[in-house]
């Protein structure tokens, strides 16, 4: 019995840790300080390339699990075009009970991951939520600056992330991870 127990957490340790080696980035490394470095060494001349000077921009859109309440924080975090954080944040209210945003910032890239963390009208009981929900949406603000979050893109999110990492255009990882949540919702696109 006591060999079947020791199986058993050796089998869940080495699945714990293959799962957890499948879904890091293959291209990054971390040093002992925590900073990560790029093992493209042609990498750190796009950096400087492909930013374009910080433009004024006004996102808006809806946050929905049902609407959001009025005054939920939204950070808007902006990405260079490798989805790496530029450091660039800022923050905006929700404006009303409908869970209606618009909020201005600057960006000197086109990718943000939206975030709201706040408290929600639950449909079903009729009141508002007891707890707060965070919810997120990665968006390429190209042709557009409107953006919704909810539940699907948050279910996206780090779907998108990892198809990035395994090669894919943002347009392209976004367009996969969306058709697959449709398909397991049984949902005809």
């Amino acid at each position: 019995m006591k060999k079947l127990t020791h199986l058993y957490i050796v089998a869940f340790l080495a699945l714990t840790l293959g799962l957890m080696l499948s879904c890091a980035p293959a291209n990054h490394t971390h040093d002992d300080q925590g900073s990560s470095s790029s093992s493209d060494s042609s990498s750190e001349d796009t950096v400087s390339s492909d930013a374009s000077t910080s433009t004024a921009v006004t996102l808006s859109g809806k946050v929905q699990k049902g609407p959001y309440v009025q005054g939920t924080e939204i950070t808007v975090r902006e990405f260079d075009s490798r989805m790496i954080p530029t450091g660039n944040t800022f923050t905006g209210p929700i404006d009303d009970n409908t869970g209606s945003f618009s909020i201005k910032g600057t960006l000197a890239y086109k990718v943000v991951e939206l975030s709201a963390d706040g408290y929600y009208f639950n449909e079903v009981s009729g009141s508002l939520s007891t707890a707060k929900l965070n919810l997120q949406a990665l968006s390429d603000l190209t042709d557009s600056s409107s953006v919704n979050i909810n539940l699907m893109t948050h279910l996206e999110k780090k779907r998108v992330e990892y198809l990035m990492d395994s090669g894919l255009t943002f347009a392209a990882a976004k367009t996969q991870a969306q058709t697959e949540i449709m398909k397991i919702f049984n949902i005809d696109n």
